[in-house]
């Protein structure tokens, strides 16, 4: 069996099993679009097609691009977005205040520096969030993130770095 197969079912089997824990106790839990009940709301429900979908995407795509697709660097990047997605979740659960008027600037600096349109930082930051927040509501927010950080790293910056140089 593939890496990419065994790291999807793996994954598949972590966020059935979650669903079906909320779904024992209590229900799964659904989660409006930008925390207004007036917009339509979300079920984590959908998390047990998109992680696996995504699993198999991003993995897949490390695969194409990488020579050594499970290298440590690799490794320690999806831990650190883990990372990352539980911390956000944690200051939105919470609701501490000074932290989370901040968040989005925070996010937005790390984007700029930390290359977030590669999969493993996609893959880890929806999988840090997903407890809290399901899959969706944070796919929509990283590929955002990762759509500017692209923009930046693969066309900004080396215009940058040319007229710099030139």
């Amino acid at each position: 069996m593939s890496k990419k197969i065994g790291l999807t079912l793996f994954a598949s089997l972590g966020i059935w099993l979650l669903l079906a824990f909320q779904f024992l106790n209590g229900g799964i839990p659904s989660h409006y679009i930008l925390h207004d009940k007036n917009m339509p709301s979300l079920t984590n429900a959908w998390g047990a097609l998109l992680i696996p979908m995504l699993t198999y995407i991003c993995t897949g795509l490390h695969e194409k691009y990488s020579a050594s697709p499970f290298d440590k660097k690799v490794i320690a990047g999806w831990i650190s977005a883990i990372l990352v997605g539980i911390i956000v979740s944690v200051v939105f659960l919470n609701n501490i205040k000074p932290l989370v008027s901040w968040l989005g600037l925070i996010l937005l600096a790390i984007s700029l520096i930390v290359r977030v349109y590669q999969p493993q930082y996609i893959l880890g930051f929806v999988f840090g969030m997903s407890v809290a927040f399901g899959a969706v509501l944070p796919t929509a927010f990283v590929l955002v993130l990762a759509l500017l950080s692209a923009t930046v790293h693969l066309l900004l910056y080396p215009v940058i770095k040319k007229m710099i140089t030139t």
